[in-house]
């Protein structure tokens, strides 16, 4: 039967509160205040502590494109990779060359070749390790969208924070919450392109 014989958590080094990288991204993303305040009960309501950034968090203004973003998802995902998986290799007494299957996971960026792939020379596995790389959809693969017309959730929409949208414990615009009689009309739709045409029709700006 299969088990887990080791488990290793890798961070980056700048650790900052969910308050303080709130009040740098609301600073980059609007200057209006009602999207502003909507912005800061979202990222209370997460629950989140503190989060780990690979870059000290000022400097995420000056990642002006996707090209510059991904490569440095690829550079720092591949190194926090790299360390996991040693770590753990060494906490179960397993040697790289007797890794038969290595699966990688991740949400925010792409790479060819993938970073599993990257990994295989740096941690020294056989070149005929079995790879799944899982990545490429990103947080947007699938979102939750209020019909046409829905006066209660293109605001939150607008700025991106969809995923809770059709969540019974929602914070509604219209302070209607889990009673609002549009909610169980929310449709789930993928996004093809990176732009989601029901925020179009509702009204909404969506960012890609």
């Amino acid at each position: 039967m299969s088990r887990i014989l080791a488990v290793a958590p890798a961070l980056p080094s700048h650790v900052y509160t969910q308050a303080e990288i709130t009040a740098e991204l609301s600073d980059i993303i609007t200057d209006d205040r009602s999207k502003r305040a909507v912005m800061s009960r979202f990222h209370a309501a997460a629950g989140i502590g503190h989060r780990h950034t690979v870059l000290p968090l000022e400097e995420y203004r000056d990642l002006r494109t996707f090209q510059q973003a991904n490569d440095l998802w690829i550079s720092e995902g591949t190194a926090l990779a790299a360390r996991a998986v040693t770590t753990a290799l060494a906490t179960a007494g397993i040697g790289a060359d007797q890794v038969d299957y290595l699966l990688f996971t991740s949400v925010t960026g792409m790479a060819a070749p993938s970073i599993d792939a990257r990994l295989v020379p740096i941690l020294g596995l056989r070149p005929n390790v079995k790879r799944m790389p899982s990545f490429g959809l990103s947080v947007f693969a699938r979102v939750r969208l209020p019909p046409s017309g829905c006066r209660h959730l293109p605001r939150c929409a607008e700025e991106g924070f969809h995923a809770a949208a059709a969540d019974s414990s929602f914070p509604c615009e219209a302070g209607e919450g889990a009673d609002c009689r549009r909610r169980s009309a929310c449709e789930q739709r993928s996004w093809p392109g990176g732009r989601a045409p029901g925020w179009r029709e509702s009204g909404g700006r969506g960012r890609s």
